[in-house]
């Protein structure tokens, strides 16, 4: 997986606070304030992010639920094991 940017991590962050799938009305309404975001940006933002293997969107039904491919301890040791190669 490739790494996430500051944004994706808001909106994984979300994500993993949740044990059952979030839809984008759910994921903006829990990130509140923190970005004052309308719905087609965070849209844009969870596209890339299933490019990228972060987040799964189930289309099975008329509602897309999204959810994280990667736990918190695998991103954060992922992270670490780049930080350690660069250095």
């Amino acid at each position: 997986m490739k790494k996430l940017s500051d944004a994706e991590l808001e909106i994984i962050r979300v994500l993993w606070a949740h044990q059952e799938p979030l839809t984008s009305n759910q994921i903006l309404s829990e990130m509140g304030d923190k970005r004052n975001w309308k719905l087609a940006s965070l849209m844009t933002v969870l596209a890339r992010m299933a490019e990228k293997e972060a987040v799964y969107c189930d289309r099975s039904t008329r509602t897309n639920y999204y959810k994280a491919l990667v736990t918190e301890e695998q991103y954060k040791l992922m992270e670490s094991e780049s930080f350690l190669e660069r250095l």
